[in-house]
């Protein structure tokens, strides 16, 4: 099986558990740390193999994995600071 082929199989499982945690409306802050880790993993294996990444200095690697780090960082930081009870 070639890797674009693994690759892209990984990238549908980790879908398809999004879509299995957003049907069962499992909110849990747990499972949204799952779903947030699963972005950031289908979001740099997308950098890096289907964008063709992978091959270039780490500069070019790592200007927008930090993007999507970012995004995902600041969506992380609304919703759980608004399930912190005082």
């Amino acid at each position: 099986m070639r890797k674009s082929t693994k690759i892209f199989l990984i990238l549908v499982g980790l879908s398809f558990l999004a879509f299995f945690i957003g049907l069962t409306e499992m909110s849990s802050v747990w499972f949204v740390a799952i779903l947030l880790l699963s972005t950031l993993l289908k979001g740099k294996l997308i950098i890096d193999y289907f964008m063709g990444l992978k091959s270039y200095s780490k500069r070019w690697t790592n200007f927008p994995t930090l993007w999507l780090f970012l995004v995902l960082s600041v969506i992380a930081l609304f919703y759980f600071s608004s399930h912190i009870t005082m």
